[in-house]
This record gives C-alpha cells, sequence and structure tokens, in this order.
C-alpha cells in the first residue's frame, strides 16, 4: 500500500474506531457529548458548549459553577481512539466528583489559608466578577497574598464573601479559622525546622500546605532567636519552604539558586522573594 494510501486508511480507522464507540470524532460533537455525559452524570446542574472544547457548568439558577476544558481529553482521544471510552468515563467521574465537592455545603473544617502570586489573585478577581462573587485576600507582602480556601480530597476552590453566610462568620474570624485549621493541620515548627549549619540550607516539603507556614508567623519566633535573627525564607512552590541564614552570604546564593531550581521543576510554583522574619512580620529582602 502506497503511503498516501496507508495514511488515509490509518485516519478512516482512528475515526470509524471513535464512532463506533458513540463519541464523535469531531470537536464540535466531542465537545456537544462530553457536556450531555456531565449532564447525565450531575442532573443537578446544567452543562453547555462553551468555545471550541470548553463546557460550562451552571447551577439550576444559572450561577456559573465554573468552566471546563475537554482539550485534554480530547487530543488523548485522538491519539488513542481504542481507549477513548475508558478515558471520557474518567473524566466525567473525576469532573463529577470535583463539581460536587466545589458546590456542597462548605464545612468549616475544610477552611485553610494559602498564599499565593498577586497574579493568580488578580485573575481570580477577574474570573469570580463575571459570576457576580467577590474574593476574599489580604496582601501578605508585595507580590504575595492570603487566600482563604476550602480544601477538599480532590480540589481547592477559593473562598468568596457569599459564603460567609453559610459559615455563619464574618471576615475577620474566616481567616482566623484557617489559620486555626492550618495550624492543626501542619507538624509543629518546632518538630521540623532545626537551625541549619553554616552554609546549610533548610527544607520543608512534606505537606502541600508547607508555604503556608508563613502566616503561622509567631511560630518562627524561636528558630529566628537562635539564629540571631537572620533568619531567611522562600516559597519557590506551594508545596515547598526555603529557609537559611541572612548573614551567610553563601547560604544566600545557594538558597535562591536552589529555590530557582524547584520553582522551575514545580507544577505550581510559588515565588522566588525571599523574606526575613522580623517581629513586626516579613520583610522582602532586596536581590
Amino acid at each position: 500500500m502506497s503511503r498516501p494510501l496507508l495514511v488515509c486508511a490509518l485516519l478512516a480507522a482512528a475515526s470509524a474506531g471513535a464512532l463506533a464507540q458513540g463519541i464523535p470524532s469531531d470537536e464540535k460533537g466531542f465537545t456537544r457529548y462530553i457536556a450531555e455525559r456531565l449532564g447525565r452524570a450531575m442532573p443537578e446542574l446544567v452543562f453547555k458548549p462553551a468555545g471550541p472544547l470548553g463546557v460550562e457548568a451552571a447551577g439550576a439558577d444559572g450561577k456559573a459553577a465554573g468552566r471546563l476544558g475537554v482539550d485534554r481529553v480530547w487530543q488523548f482521544c485522538t491519539r488513542n481512539y481504542e481507549r477513548c471510552t475508558e478515558a471520557v468515563d474518567e473524566y466525567v467521574g473525576g469532573i463529577s466528583e470535583i463539581l460536587r465537592e466545589q458546590t456542597s455545603p462548605i464545612a468549616a473544617s475544610k477552611i485553610r489559608l494559602v498564599v499565593r502570586p498577586e497574579d493568580d489573585v488578580v485573575q481570580a478577581r477577574r474570573q469570580m466578577a463575571e459570576g457576580k462573587a467577590e474574593l476574599l485576600a489580604r496582601p501578605l507582602v508585595p507580590g504575595l497574598w492570603v487566600v482563604p480556601v476550602v480544601d477538599s480530597p480532590r480540589s481547592m476552590r477559593m473562598v468568596v464573601k457569599q459564603d460567609l453566610a453559610a459559615l455563619r462568620l464574618d471576615e475577620e474570624a474566616l481567616f482566623e479559622l484557617g489559620r486555626r485549621n492550618l495550624r492543626e493541620q501542619l507538624k509543629p515548627l518546632a518538630d521540623v525546622a532545626h537551625v541549619p549549619r553554616p552554609g546549610e540550607i533548610g527544607r520543608l516539603g512534606e505537606d502541600d500546605y508547607e508555604s503556608s507556614r508563613l502566616l503561622l508567623h509567631t511560630e518562627w519566633a524561636e528558630l529566628a532567636e537562635r539564629m540571631k535573627h537572620q533568619l531567611v525564607v522562600m516559597v519557590p512552590a506551594s508545596n515547598l519552604l526555603l529557609y537559611g541564614e541572612a548573614s551567610n552570604a553563601q547560604a544566600v546564593e545557594g538558597l535562591r539558586a536552589l529555590g530557582r531550581e524547584a520553582a522551575r521543576g514545580s507544577q505550581r510554583p510559588l515565588s522566588l522573594t525571599l523574606l526575613r522574619w522580623t517581629v513586626a512580620g516579613w520583610e522582602i529582602v532586596a536581590p
């Protein structure tokens, strides 16, 4: 068989395979199919195709529940049509579980505080404003913000002002609740952080909320005292906190280099800002 005929035969086989599974082989039809499958899995929500390979979810009252991308599962199906049904089933099941977590009543025990870069906060506020929601966030230092989130087994979503009524809290109590839950989840700092040897870089990376240790400011006081108030830290990823001695140039240089490497290799890079502990709060260390 000539090469052009072979290519045509392969394309025809791929298309026929997708159609045999009852899954459309074109982007528009595929997106509509996914929306219909999600609608059957979650009849309490309404799903509609939204542009190429996008699906919008909304409640029965029309309130937006999020925009879902189906481009990855589509790309997988075009390359692995014989496993497309399995991939679609997994996608629909996973998304349904996440949406149920995000739309279910909020439990106070699930509130946490996280650190997020300013760009993320600006983008989230813009997106939430379209759905008439108001993000709750407070500045930590220039470029970094404190954000309350609802932590669920498969997802995490930011808390909005409209959630306060369901939680029966005001904004101040919400942030204090998130800090208290965070403190209960993480191991005590004194148990995991030691005074680094000269030139050594301390590393905390056992928990997804390691970067949020910045928000437990008073817990750092003892370590800072033992380091003669020369404690500096960096959170290059949400699940990684690095620390060292500000008066040791070699340690600071190594910390910055390790932070850059960690951020490049992370799926959730956070910040390369170097912060110094002071009694009043964290201060940015100039490059």
